[in-house]
C-alpha cells in the first residue's frame, strides 16, 4: 500500500518537506522581525545626545560607551546604519541587503561583547543568538549570494555573443 497522504494526495514524504520548509520560511520571518526590531531600538537610542545611564556607573563598559559617545558623529553613524540596516531587513526583496550590512554590525557587537564579557552579564546570550539568526538568514539566501564567491558568474548572467 502506498504511504499517501489523504487530504493533498501526496506521499508522505513530500508532504513532511513542505511542512519542514514552511517552518524553516516562517522561522526566517520570525527572525527578520525580531532582529529589525532590536536594531531598530537600538539605533534609535544611540540618535539623541547625552549618556545611557551605564556611560556613568565607572565600569569598563561605562567607560567604552562614554569614549563611542564622545567621538560623537561615529556613535550617531552606528545609530544611523543599524536603523537603515533593520529597514532593509523588514522589506522582503532588500532583506538579504540588510542581512548582510547587519552581519558586520552584530559580529562588531558580539566580539566587544566577548572583550568585556564579565562586565556585560547576560548580553554575551542576546548577540551570540544574534549573530546565529544573521548566519541563518544568510544561508537561506546563499542561491542570491553563491555568485559572488565564484570565480566565473553563471550563464545567466554572461553576455549573449550571438546578440553582439
Amino acid at each position: 500500500m502506498s504511504t499517501a497522504n489523504v487530504s493533498d494526495g501526496l506521499p508522505q514524504k513530500t508532504a513532511n518537506r513542505h511542512m519542514v520548509r514552511d517552518m524553516v520560511v516562517v522561522g526566517a520571518i520570525v527572525a527578520r522581525i525580531a532582529i529589525a526590531l532590536l536594531y531598530i531600538v537600538t539605533g534609535l537610542q544611540k540618535l539623541p545626545s547625552g549618556y545611557p545611564p551605564i556611560a556613568s556607573s565607572g565600569s569598563p563598559v561605562g567607560e567604552f560607551f562614554k569614549a563611542m559617545i564622545d567621538i560623537g558623529f561615529y556613535w550617531k553613524f552606528v545609530g544611523v546604519a543599524e536603523i537603515l540596516a533593520a529597514v532593509l531587513l523588514l522589506i522582503p526583496r532588500l532583506a538579504t541587503l540588510g542581512a548582510l550590512l547587519l552581519m558586520p554590525i552584530a559580529v562588531n557587537v558580539w566580539v566587544i561583547t566577548i572583550s568585556l564579557y564579565p562586565h556585560f552579564g547576560n548580553t554575551l546570550y542576546l548577540n551570540t543568538i544574534v549573530v546565529a539568526l544573521l548566519i541563518f538568514l544568510l544561508a537561506m539566501d546563499w542561491p542570491k549570494l553563491k555568485f559572488v564567491l565564484k570565480k566565473y558568474p553563471p550563464a545567466s548572467l554572461e553576455p549573449n555573443r550571438k546578440a553582439l
